[in-house]
């Protein structure tokens, strides 16, 4: 369902979407199972991203338990992967009324995380050491749900693209790394 390269492109991680969900580590030389690591929790659980850090030592992994189509039942969390052993080292709760986490966008440095929940249309900063939660900002977006993330190649912006077609009038939201979420 997803997957994300570390930085020195020697390794992969895989969301295998199933129940439970589990994260596959591939060498991408041999092809060759790493390690693997299942997450567990409600038995409707689901992600839709996984990101690695600019040092790959770690991958964050959001998670929504859903009872049915766009119904969160619980809380979802956000779980921290250390690369090396493969284990959880943190998770952070947040509320259902998030929904799922679309995008993940982390800074160069990477110290903040930022995810991208469509079903609030808001994006949370995180500080990634310890999952401090800095900030919750509405993207403007409302009802055409954010849905993917990235900054510019300067990495002076982040910008936020929409699930839906915006009117014509609007545009996606775009954010300043150093000051908004």
């Amino acid at each position: 369902r997803a997957h994300a390269v570390d930085p020195t492109g020697r390794f992969v991680v895989y969301v295998i979407y199933t129940v439970p969900i589990w994260l596959v580590k591939v060498d991408i030389v041999t092809w060759k199972v790493v390690s693997t690591l299942r997450i567990t929790g409600s038995p409707s659980l689901s992600t839709l991203v996984i990101s690695i850090d600019p040092t790959g030592e770690f991958a964050f992994v959001p998670t929504t338990a859903w009872t049915s189509y766009q119904t969160p039942t619980v809380d979802t969390k956000t779980y921290k992967i250390r690369l090396s052993d493969f284990s959880v080292v943190g998770s952070i709760t947040v509320p259902k009324a998030q929904g799922d986490c679309n995008s993940i966008v982390i800074d160069t440095t990477g110290t903040y995380g930022y995810f991208v929940y469509g079903a609030s249309g808001s994006i949370l900063k995180l500080r990634l050491s310890d999952l401090a939660v800095i900030s919750w900002t509405p993207t403007g977006l409302g009802s055409i749900a954010p849905f993917a993330a990235t900054f510019d190649p300067s990495g002076t912006r982040g910008i936020v693209a929409p699930w839906k077609q915006p009117a014509p009038t609007s545009h996606p939201g775009s954010f300043p790394p150093s000051t908004a979420p």
